[in-house]
């Protein structure tokens, strides 16, 4: 009587258990399985929308396998699922083609104000912005989120080289990197140059920060840094560069796969020359141009800017803003000349 027992207990399945069984009835949101001398299963719910492409070509008698993902329910049925293990062993290679840093062409599904959404054998994947190729990524000056929005729309459909990030079953997050994808072919390009190189090449895009520049004769593209495009005061590329715009430009630094370049290096500074000027205990004249918690920005003509501190206003920033607006000018002594940084240390003289 026992051996009967242990017997039935070893044939009484446990969740987690894949079983084979044939279809017995479709319906609606919901199809049956019989599990032959242990029951019917039924699968529903989420499970029947996400196998509803593989359930709709099924007939009744196809054999199919399933895993047990519920006891039996109120109704007497198994709860199962035709996906699970399909999922499983999907995430499992996920985990392998991370590890052998596998470059996978995938085509984008969809597209949100943060990045791309990417599907690997069912499984939803998310390519970040931050993580686009130079050719992908969305420039769009003034960072408005509604045209960014825009120019990622226009890739879905499309088909991108990436490789996995990062990965994470349980909570169900896959990340994937165009860039990681490039890494190689990248670097091979980067080790072609030197920081010091004069390179020539066009504007390919404008941003906020800065301008995007491609090499000529090559896919490689660098950025040029907002502070390094001229010597002048500059707070919009766009008032300085176009796209397209042929430049020649230097190498300023190489940080694994970026480079930065600068437009300024390659020209006379004028500040040595304008600077001559100007000379220590002196009061000259100068426009305020911004006022921040930090002190009073002014310019004296084009090249010179100098710094009139908060301490000069006993650190209050209310009595700085109270004493100057921007827009206006004032007299202002030069109390030391900064070479370093290239602007004028100043002290409040006076109105004019």
């Amino acid at each position: 009587m026992y051996q009967i027992l242990d017997k039935i207990k070893k044939e009484i399945p446990k969740v987690g258990s894949t079983l084979t069984g044939k279809v017995i009835l479709k319906e609606k949101r919901r199809l049956f399985v019989d599990l032959e001398n242990i029951g019917t299963g039924v699968i529903l719910g989420k499970e029947f929308l996400e196998a509803f492409d593989k359930i709709k070509s099924l007939k009744i008698g196809d054999e199919i396998v399933v895993k047990i993902i519920g006891v039996v329910n109120e109704d007497g049925f198994w709860e199962l699922s035709l996906n699970k293990n399909d999922r499983e062993a999907n995430w499992q290679k996920l985990k392998e083609l991370k590890e052998s840093k596998e470059i996978l062409t995938l085509q984008v599904s969809g597209a949100n104000q943060g990045g791309l959404l990417l599907q690997y054998e069912g499984i939803e994947g998310f390519l970040p912005v931050s993580q686009l190729s130079f050719d992908h990524y969305p420039r769009i000056e003034g960072g408005d989120k509604i045209k960014i929005l825009e120019e990622l729309r226009k890739l879905v459909g499309q088909e991108v080289k990436v490789r996995i990030l990062d990965i994470d079953e349980n909570s169900e997050k896959l990340i994937f990197s165009e860039k990681e994808a490039q890494e190689e072919k990248l670097l091979e390009e980067i080790s072609k140059y030197k920081v010091g190189d004069i390179v020539e090449g066009t504007i390919s895009g404008l941003a906020d920060f800065g301008a995007f520049f491609r090499f000529k004769d090559s896919s490689l593209e660098g950025l040029i840094h907002v502070s390094e495009i001229t010597h002048k005061h500059l707070t919009n590329p766009s008032d300085y560069l176009k796209v397209d715009q042929e430049v020649k430009a230097k190498i300023v630094n190489i940080n694994n796969d970026r480079i930065f370049l600068s437009l300024k290096a390659l020209e006379p500074d004028p500040w040595f020359e304008a600077v001559k000027n100007y000379q220590k205990d002196k009061v000259y004249n100068g426009k305020v141009v911004k006022i921040t918690p930090a002190g009073a920005l002014v310019n004296f003509d084009d090249e010179i800017y100098g710094l009139c501190h908060i301490s000069q206003f006993n650190d209050d920033f209310e009595q700085l803003k109270q004493k100057l607006e921007p827009n206006q000018n004032y007299k202002f002594s030069v109390l030391d000349i900064d070479d370093r940084d290239k602007k004028l240390i100043l002290g409040f003289a006076g109105k004019i």
